[in-house]
Formats: C-alpha cells, structure tokens, sequence
C-alpha cells in the first residue's frame, strides 16, 4: 500500500484481535458481529466502516451477491490485510477497500446497508458527526444501519474502564467514556428497528431504519 498517511494503531492487534475479543468477552462477542446481516439483500451497495479484521465481511458478500458491492472504510492496513486473507479470489472482486480515517473520500453512490460494529464507541463526538453526516448523503429512505457496540453496564463498570484504558495506551485512542449512540442516531433520523443484547447488554447490536422526513429530496439521486 505505499507509505503510511497515517498511523497504523492496529499493527499489533491485527493478528490477534478477534482471539482476544472473544477470550475477553466470550463467545457471544462473535456473534453479535453476524446479528441483523440478514438485512443484506442480494444486490446491495454495503458501506462497512472500521470494519477490522472483517470476521463476518464473507457472509456479508454472500447475501449481497454478484451483483451486489461492499465498500469497505478501514484506517489501519493491518486489518484491511486481515480481512483480504478470508476472501477468495472470486469475493475480492465484490468488495473495495478505502485505506482512509474520513469519509469524505467515499464514493457518491446510495448504499443499501451500513455497517458500522465496535468502531463509535472509540471516537471523539466531531468524529462520530463527521460519519453520520457523510452517511446521510449516501442514503435513501430505504437505508439500513446495521451497528453493534458497547454499552454502560454497572456490573461491568470496572471491566469497561480497564478495557478502555488497555485500548488508549496500544492504540492511542483519547476517548475515555462511551458515546451516547441513541441521540447520534434520533438527531440524525435514525429509529431503531430491532435489537440483540448479549452478556446482559453489556454489548448489543441493532439495526436502524431512516425516517423519511429525514431524507433530502437530492439524496435519492445518487445511484
């Protein structure tokens, strides 16, 4: 991929990072990645953003078919190299990889399905309103937003603190809290559909659906 534009946080944990999410959360952890993926249809534009080292990337490419197309958003080259490794030949050619930490660069095209798993919770507010403003020219009313992250738990205070503590000294991250999804998604026109809560909501996911009131007239343009 050339020289770095940016820093690989990721360099160390790629290699081990989905063995160390499960040993520390169990085998639900996993699982809550493949929740809601039957919202991919065949044909489906899919935006992935930070999507790691692309566990459930495979099945998200089958569901979509060949005529479907998964774009997928990953800063560190580490893990866009994990995820290469699980696809064939043939699912490498249904599937763009965006080296980048913005989404300004993505492309001008409506997708389908958003997915966005344990990538919120670990940037600033500006960030995460940078993302949903990027997504919100990307969309139509039909939209689906597939997410899954943490949330606070009192009985898993302590274990979230420590958690985020480890992840800000090996991967620089500065966020010290959680950020407040469910405003994110209200201000933004998402409501949710449904939702999956695994060790006892400690971490959950969810899929969203757009009001559309929420949804520009020139949005639908794209395709």
């Amino acid at each position: 991929m050339g020289k770095e534009k940016f820093p690989d946080h990721y360099r160390l944990l790629a290699p081990f990072y989905e063995k160390l999410g499960h040993l520390i959360l169990g085998q639900d952890f996993p699982s809550s990645k493949m929740a809601f993926l039957e919202e991919v249809s065949s044909g489906d534009q899919v935006l992935v953003l930070g999507g790691g080292a692309g566990i459930n990337i495979p099945d998200v490419l089958q569901r979509c078919g060949e005529k479907g197309k998964v774009t997928y958003m990953e800063a560190s080259a580490s893990m866009i190299r994990k995820c290469k490794s699980r696809l064939s030949d043939d699912l490498l050619k249904r599937i763009s990889f965006v080296h980048a930490d913005s989404p300004d660069i993505l492309p001008e095209v409506t997708f389908d399905v958003v997915i966005t798993q344990y990538f919120l919770d670990v940037l600033p507010d500006e960030k995460i309103t940078q993302i949903f403003a990027a997504v919100h020219t990307r969309i139509d009313r039909h939209s689906r937003w597939i997410f899954a992250d943490f949330f606070p738990l009192a009985a898993k205070r302590l274990q979230l603190k420590a958690m985020i503590v480890a992840f800000s000294l090996l991967t620089g991250h500065q966020r010290n809290d959680l950020p407040d999804y469910d405003t994110f998604f209200s201000n933004w026109g998402w409501f949710e559909k449904s939702r999956k809560e695994f060790c006892r909501g400690f971490y959950q996911a969810r899929v969203y659906s757009l009001d559309p009131r929420s949804i520009r007239p020139e949005t639908n343009s794209l395709k």
